[in-house]
């Protein structure tokens, strides 16, 4: 499947799973936690998230300029809360998240997490080249 990986021990007879790019995550509980990328140069593609919230969690994002300051329309408060487990998550913002973003632009990304797992984002090029 997609969304696991599959590991057999001969000796024992056990088939063993493990989610995709599911070594570590960064985990987050009750009282929450968050978490900023360090500055990156933007290459094309639509921002995903493999990410998975308990039943109460949630999992928001928000996107800054190289300086900390948030993109216009890309901040927590307009991030569409995301509660669920999707090893490919796109991030929505409320109203419009007017994206500037060009190849070669630097830009940050913050994360807002509240009992969630954080595992891993990556940008998959679709036929815009753009951030979602």
């Amino acid at each position: 499947s997609p969304e696991e990986l599959s590991f057999y021990h001969v000796l024992s007879r056990v088939r063993y799973t493990l989610r995709t790019d599911g070594f570590i995550s960064l985990s987050a509980g009750l009282s929450g936690g968050e978490w900023t990328s360090k500055v990156m140069k933007y290459d094309g593609g639509e921002l995903e998230f493999n990410v998975a919230t308990s039943a109460g969690g949630s999992f928001q994002v928000e996107l800054q300029t190289p300086d900390g300051n948030t993109v216009p329309g890309c901040s927590l408060a307009d991030s569409r809360v995301f509660y669920g487990d999707k090893i490919a998550y796109a991030p929505e913002w409320n109203g419009s998240c007017a994206l500037p973003l060009k190849k070669g632009d630097l830009f940050r990304i913050r994360c807002l997490l509240r009992e969630a797992d954080f595992y891993s984002f990556a940008f998959q090029k679709n036929q815009k080249g753009v951030v979602k």
